[in-house]
């Protein structure tokens, strides 16, 4: 009798885990959580820097959860070099709102932000040490002093522009749609102004939007040559 149950066991964990394989193959991108979109959006922008993937993960992704703390982290990560003041006026509204986070998200916050001040030239630690690596600021990113007047300087432009915080990070999030390609302006000129950026009503989505939301999450993964063992915290 025990034996039997046993047996019995073994082959419904076996089902259930050819049924969960099955079920992980027919995976489209929409039904992918805030997490995995987070995960796939950081994995595509550190191996390939400017692959549009990333900027249509965080654009979808953040359509439905506007204020989810680890897509906005993201979503100033990727911005960090190539357009530091649209970075820097997501973390700004990431401090300067209630978000709710747990500790972890809190450390990787502000991990984020103290090596984009280091790469801006917009801090220096309180030991001196000048030689610093990645590694460092996910040790401790409390080990530095920043320059707040700096910073305010940097985004204080693109906030006037936006007319506000919030409509400011709003345009960053609809460039991020026209990076990934999943937006498109509709004005009679070619390209935007950067005052339009800022007025979401200036776009529309592309045809392809829908199409891609029903892609393979496995294709997706093939696509970006995704590692499985990849930490969000890296």
């Amino acid at each position: 009798m025990r034996r039997n149950l046993k047996v019995a066991f073994i082959a419904l964990l076996m089902l259930f885990n050819v049924l969960a394989a099955i079920a992980d193959d027919t995976r489209v991108i929409s039904d992918l959580s805030s997490a995995e979109i987070a995960k796939y959006a950081t994995f595509a922008w550190i191996r390939y820097k400017s692959n549009p993937i990333s900027g249509r993960l965080l654009y979808h992704g953040l359509l439905s959860d506007f204020r989810n703390p680890v897509l906005l982290g993201v979503m100033s990560d990727v911005l960090v070099e190539e357009v530091p003041d649209l970075s820097a006026v997501v973390f700004e509204y990431i401090y300067s709102f209630d978000i709710q986070m747990d500790n972890k998200e809190k450390k990787h916050r502000d991990t984020m932000y103290a090596s984009a001040m280091w790469l801006w030239g917009l801090s220096r630690t309180k030991s001196g040490q000048k030689d610093i690596q990645m590694r460092a600021f996910f040790d401790d990113p409390y080990q530095f002093i920043f320059d707040k007047e700096g910073f305010k300087e940097l985004i204080r432009p693109v906030i006037e522009l936006a007319g506000g915080l919030e409509n400011a990070v709003r345009g960053v999030h609809t460039y991020m749609g026209l990076c990934g390609g999943i937006l498109k302006y509709k004005g009679a000129s070619e390209k935007w102004t950067s005052k339009e950026l800022f007025e979401s009503s200036n776009f529309i989505l592309t045809e392809d939007y829908e199409k891609w939301l029903a892609a393979s999450v496995k294709d997706l993964e093939k696509t970006i040559d995704f590692d499985p063992e990849f930490n969000l915290e890296r």
